[in-house]
Parts: structure tokens; sequence; C-alpha cells
């Protein structure tokens, strides 16, 4: 095996021995094989000191043997001394010109010696040699780019292009450049230049509107990908982003194109999801929109069953346009699929409480206390349902619980004063009641159970113009508004 590797050297070696007749050697001849196999040999072995002794040897013997030349450079640069290494090579190369293993290893040498123009000069000589060979091409931009020659790597470039035409590899190589130096309008012609040789692959496309639309260019960007719908109308990318821009302005343009991914096999759940949610956030409880979310989490349920996720968001659509029967049973089962995840408990438990189901709220709430010792928000809805189960006792026992596992949380300091307020209401006079409500940050009232407390004490004092923004605030954040709207009716 040793001799196999080495045969391609020592044919190189044998190359400058021009006095020799066909089958005849000298015994110079003989030795200097000897040696050069030897050197050979101690270079597989690592001993590089050894082999330049032998290989310089050879040379003393045989001043024209560049092989031996271009194996001492090798062993030289193997040693890190670049300066010999290149040394030896042009040696080799001042015997055997054009020798394109010398040229690569000259260029490689240059380059471990930052000396990148002379890298790029003899990547330049390949390129004569092998005009069509890209990895030349590459290898000779790279060097101009280590120069901050951005200009000459990108000219290297095009010349390939000339050649090969206009391919990935060169465009994206071209794009870098332009768009580290901030030119965008270059890097945006490159990628309309390849998306124009491959008028077909909405993948260039793609890329080409997306860095038109991370510069400001929204109009251009959203041309193109109605461009890629043309083709693939299926097509990811182009529905998200066409979805994304135009909910700005018209929500129901890009529930539509969500409708289309729903039917795509290549986009995930949380992709869907991720896209999903802000409709929901801003959801009304009828109109053309809810109608759209109530579609689509429904197709979302069918393509993704056991999904507690697709559960979790057709419950919350059901919620938010009032249907309270449909989105309990639906918590339900995210839960039952994931009862690891505590805002589905939250929501879930919201849920009972806005069907008045006081008796499974205090069921699951203390469910939820078990499973999550941790959660404030578990204990405050446990103390709320023990009151509205008349175990009074019990409920101010947990809201002092509470107070000591919320310790200096300001996140519910107004809201477990709230609950203690609203549980003492009956007994509280008009003063307390008033100093107690007026010491409290609405913006801390974080869900629409707290916002109808605070109407109810409100309304013990008599004041409808606060009783009516609190209660209306509270529909607003999904409370259930049959029931709430009866209440207030009670204010005329």
């Amino acid at each position: 095996m040793i001799r196999i590797l080495i045969g391609i050297s020592i044919l190189g070696l044998f190359c400058n021995l021009s006095h020799a007749q066909a089958g005849i050697y000298s015994e110079n001849d003989i030795q200097l094989q000897d040696i050069y196999i030897e050197a050979q040999l101690e270079k597989q072995k690592g001993n590089y000191d050894r082999q330049i002794d032998l290989l310089e040897e050879v040379i003393r013997r045989e001043r024209s043997s560049h092989a031996a030349y271009f194996e001492l450079s090798r062993a030289y640069a193997a040693k890190e001394n670049y300066e010999l290494a290149i040394k030896n090579i042009r040696k080799a190369l001042q015997y055997e010109p054009g020798n394109q293993w010398y040229l690569n290893h000259k260029a490689f040498v240059l380059e471990k010696d930052n000396q990148y123009l002379k890298a790029a000069d003899t990547y330049a000589e390949l390129i004569l040699l092998e005009p069509k060979r890209e990895e030349n091409y590459f290898r000779q931009a790279l060097m101009y780019l280590q120069s901050n020659k951005s200009n000459e790597a990108i000219n290297c470039l095009k010349q390939l292009e000339l050649i090969h035409g206009i391919r990935e590899e060169s465009s994206r190589r071209i794009f870098d450049i332009y768009d580290k130096e901030g030119n965008v309008t270059k890097a945006a012609e490159t990628l309309q230049s390849l998306s124009e040789a491959f008028p077909s692959n909405t993948r260039f496309k793609n890329n080409l509107a997306g860095y038109l639309y991370e510069n400001g260019r929204k109009d251009e960007a959203l041309l193109i990908y109605k461009q890629v719908l043309e083709i693939d109308p299926a097509n990811v990318t182009a529905n998200l982003n066409i979805a994304r821009e135009t909910a700005l302005d018209d929500k129901a343009p890009a529930l539509k194109h969500l409708e289309s991914l729903l039917e795509s096999d290549n986009i995930g759940l949380d992709e869907l999801l991720k896209e999903l949610i802000p409709f929901i956030s801003n959801m009304s409880r009828e109109g053309q929109q809810t109608d759209q979310l109530l579609r689509l989490s429904e197709r979302l349920l069918d393509k993704f069953p056991r999904e507690a996720k697709s559960c979790a968001l057709r419950a919350d659509v059901l919620f938010y346009a009032g249907r309270f029967e449909e989105s309990e049973q639906m918590y339900e089962k995210a839960v039952l699929l994931d009862d690891s995840n505590y805002t589905l408990w939250d929501q879930w438990i919201l849920n009972l409480w806005e069907l008045e189901a006081y008796r499974k709220m205090e069921s699951k709430a203390l469910e939820a206390v078990d499973l999550f010792p941790n959660k404030v928000n578990a204990y405050l809805l446990y103390t709320v349902a023990l009151y509205l189960n008349d175990q009074i006792a019990d409920a101010s026992d947990y809201l002092n619980e509470t107070r000591l596992i919320a310790g200096r949380n300001e996140n519910f300091t107004d809201a477990i004063k709230l609950i203690n307020l609203w549980m003492d209401s009956e007994a509280a006079t008009s003063e307390e009641l008033n100093s107690g409500i007026e010491s409290i940050d609405e913006n801390n009232l974080y869900n629409a159970m707290l916002l109808e407390f605070a109407g109810d004490i409100y309304y013990k004092l008599s004041d409808p113009a606060r009783t009516r923004y609190f209660w209306k605030k509270a529909i607003a954040f999904g409370a259930n508004e049959t029931r709430i709207n009866q209440k207030i009716a009670t204010l005329n």
C-alpha cells in the first residue's frame, strides 16, 4: 500500500532522469529511487525532518528533480515553515511550469502565509489552464475578499457566470458581498437575475421577495409573492407573507390565505398557530372574521385531532365567540391531552366561571393547585370557587395562603386585594369599599373575572358609570356578554 501511495511521486522523480534509456538505469538512478522511497516512508511516519534531509540529498544529486522540490515544499508546509515551502514550490514550477498540482499547492501555501493577492494571482494561472473549473474562481474570489478587494472578487465571479451562466452558488456569493457592503440595490439585482434565470423556481423568487420586504420594498415583495402563487398556489412562504402583510389592512383576505395553508402538507402546527394567534387576540364575537376563525380552527382540529395545541386554539376561538359550552368541552379535551400546561387549566377554570359551573370550577381549580403548587392564579381561582360554594372560612384561609405564595410579586398584589375586597363587600362600609377599590390599579386586573369584580364593587357603591365601565371592559376581555348585560340592565 505504501508503494502505491508513493508511486505517483516516484514517477515524477523519474521524469527527470532524462539520460536513462528505456529499461536501463544507472546505479545513481537506483540510489535516487531508494532515497526517494525512504523519504516517502519517513513522510508517512510524520518524520518531516528526516524526510527533508533525504529530499535534499535527492536534489543534490539531481538538481532538476521538480517532484523532490514539490515534496520538500509540502514537508515545510507541514512544519508551518511557509517561507521555505514557497521557495521550494517556486523551484518545482521553474522545472515544471503549468503543473496544476504544483500551482494548487503554491496557492495553498501562499494563503496559509496570508499572501492573499499572490494566491489570487496563482488561481488566475489555474483559471487559464482550466477555465471551466468553478472551484478556482471561488478560491480566487475569496482571496480578493481576504485582501479587501470586493470589486475584484465580484468581477471574478461574474467571469465565471460568463462561462457557465448564472448559477445559484455564484449568485449567492455575489449577493453576500453586496449585502455585507450594504449595497441593497445591487444585492437585490443579483437575486433578481437569478430568479429570472430560473423563472419556475419559487425558492429563488421567495428569497428575492423576502430580501425586498426586509429592506422596506414591500410593494415589490408582495408582487413577487403573488407571482410565486401563480406558479404554486399552495406555496407556504408566499401565503404566509401575504397573509401577514394584508392582515394589517384587511383581515379577511389574510385569513383566506391562511385557509389555503391548512391544505398544505408543508407547514406544521406551530407555524399555523403562530399566524392565527394574532387574529384571535383581536377577534370580535361575531362578523366575517369570527366566522373565518371558527372555520379555520375547526379545520385545524380536523388536521391535528390529537394535539392539545389545536384543541386549545379551537377552544379560544369558541370562547371569544361566546360559545362557552363548546369551548369548555374543548378546553377539557386539551387538558386531557396535555395537563402540564397551566395556561390551559387557567382558561378552562375561567370558562367554568363564565358558565357559573361553580362546583366543577372548585374541583378543577383544586386539581390545578395540586399540579401547580407555585401558580398564584390557581390559588386565587380556587379561593373564588370556594367562596361561591359557600365555603367562606376555607376561602379566607386559601386567600391568606395565596398571599404567602405570591410574596412580593407585584403582578398579583392588586388581584389579591380586589378578591379580598369582593369577598368582604357585604360586611364592609362604603368608606372601606371606596378606599379599597381606589387603591387598585385597573391595569393590573388581567382577566374578565377580576374586571367584573371591580364592577360589582362599584355597583355596591352605587356608582353606575364606573360599574358599567368595568362590566363592559369584562365583556371585551371575553366575559359572557348575555350574563353581564343582564347585570347592566339592573342599572337602568
